[in-house]
């Protein structure tokens, strides 16, 4: 991989959690890969600049209030316009990263400079009022495939 690290956007929309949102990104500043800018995008919901508090002002954090909730899609696409990033990474808000997620990817785009998009599997968790994991299994593990992806 090149000596300087490419920029990785982060795009991340939200809507009323708060505390989801703060373990997202959480995960994320646990990043073995560490040249990344995090795009909060409010899609119209309860104030989330005290984000910035609560993460003591962390200049990779970007956010944007929308005025009204447009959905998913409008606050992604916004997110992207935002983005100073070669890389754009899109991350829910009830998601997390493991440590070496961003690593991962990156790596397998600059070590094969043919790739344009990277991804990799999932796994979804079920989670007790604890926050105990309480079931995990694999989400999402199959070869790439243009059309499904677009489904």
């Amino acid at each position: 991989m090149n000596q300087e690290k490419k920029l990785v956007s982060i795009i991340i929309p939200t809507l009323n959690r708060f505390k989801l949102l703060t373990r997202a990104i959480d995960s994320i500043f646990n990043q073995t890969y560490s040249n990344y800018e995090i795009i909060i995008v409010n899609d119209g919901g309860n104030n989330v600049d005290e984000i910035f508090d609560y993460f003591n002002y962390n200049s990779k954090l970007k956010v944007f209030n929308l005025e009204k909730n447009y959905g998913r899609a409008y606050a992604r696409n916004f997110g992207i316009k935002q983005a100073k990033g070669e890389y754009l990474c899109y991350l829910d808000d009830d998601d997390i990263f493991y440590p070496e997620h961003l690593e991962t990817l990156v790596t397998a785009l600059e070590e094969n400079l043919a790739f344009q998009i990277a991804y990799t599997a999932s796994y979804m968790t079920e989670l007790d009022s604890n926050d105990n994991m309480i079931q995990k299994k694999e989400f999402i593990s199959e070869k790439f495939d243009y059309d499904s992806l677009l489904v």
